[in-house]
């Protein structure tokens, strides 16, 4: 990834991250994000909650009770970061979205699946529209791309991908190689700068991207990060490298270079992103002191855990929680 589009994808984190202080540019971004915008501010108007606040339901049941479930929509081609505050919220599209991750890893939860889907370094995953999912917070190794891509220009350039999604809810892909990367950053580019002809050069990158994609035949999520997230599970404060490795029978130095090549990360990363996952679900379904969390995460300095959560979140524990805890 150059430096141009690096410089693309930090305005766009830059830009959200002011949004997300203003409630009015926020409901401007819901009106030209959501078919169902209308819908959606006189529900958070109706229960005096803000609209991030509105938004964070990641209990699927929940959201079904008290709220229609959001519809993002797209009238063109766009590409945009999952910025690191976003928050994960159940949605769907009325667009194909292809989620491209060029670093680190992300996690997407489809309703009705077994398993969350985790997706490393060169994953690709699309989803159709009509599909209900999430996307789980990133941190701050983590550079996704999610491509908007409505129906009429997928029909146009959509084949290979198409015939192997089917009916499903969603396609895993491949797209660990130079090619891939180099065609979703020229997507990037094409987009964010819109020079003149920018439409058929960004269809046209769109359509090689699909091909270059589908070339594996579809993919599962790596049976490494499966098998990583079961031992984080069980163990927790616990885990270490070689506990692992013995876990899957593989020797250490092999298990290391496995997560590097199949997660993007190292095994230290993958258990500090854990340790952070945790870290928000606690705050924000508990009222307990951060203190208290820190120290059952394995931290026995809570200033060591305030610098952790903030360089992964971007913010400090007590304001994550006060900006999106739902009582």
């Amino acid at each position: 990834m150059d430096r141009h589009v690096e410089e693309i994808l930090e305005r766009q984190e830059s830009f959200e991250e002011h949004a997300y202080r203003h409630a009015d540019l926020i409901r401007e971004m819901v009106s030209g994000d959501f078919s169902d915008a209308a819908t959606l501010l006189a529900e958070a108007d109706a229960h005096k909650i803000d609209l991030v606040r509105l938004f964070h339901h990641p209990d699927f049941p929940e959201i079904v009770r008290q709220f229609a479930i959001p519809t993002r929509t797209s009238p063109e081609l766009s590409v945009h970061k999952h910025t690191r505050l976003q928050v994960p919220y159940w949605h769907r599209h009325d667009f194909f979205e292809l989620v491209f991750v060029l670093r680190g890893q992300t996690i997407q939860r489809i309703e009705g699946a077994d398993a969350p889907l985790r997706l490393g370094t060169g994953g690709a995953c699309l989803v159709p529209p009509g599909t209900v999912h999430l996307m789980e917070r990133a941190g701050a190794g983590d550079t996704v791309l999610k491509m908007s891509v409505p129906p009429t220009l997928f029909a146009k350039v959509g084949n290979p991908i198409s015939q192997l999604l089917m009916d499903r809810e969603f396609v895993l892909l491949d797209g660990s190689s130079a090619r891939a990367d180099y065609l979703a950053c020229q997507l990037v580019r094409e987009c964010a700068e819109r020079p003149p002809h920018w439409g058929q050069a960004a269809a046209s990158a769109l359509s090689l991207l699909f091909v270059e994609l589908s070339r594996d035949g579809g993919t599962t999520e790596p049976e490494i990060a499966r098998q990583l997230a079961c031992y984080l599970d069980r163990t927790g404060t616990k885990a270490s490298l070689d506990g692992f490795a013995e876990h899957v029978g593989y020797s250490r130095r092999y298990v290391a270079r496995l997560l590097r090549e199949r997660c993007g990360h190292s095994f230290s990363e993958l258990c500090l992103a854990h340790r952070m996952r945790e870290a928000r679900k606690l705050l924000l379904e508990s009222d307990r002191p951060i203190s208290s969390i820190a120290f059952d995460l394995g931290y026995s300095n809570p200033s060591g855990f305030y610098k952790r959560f903030e360089e992964s979140c971007g913010m400090t524990p007590s304001v994550y929680r006060r900006l999106f805890s739902s009582s």
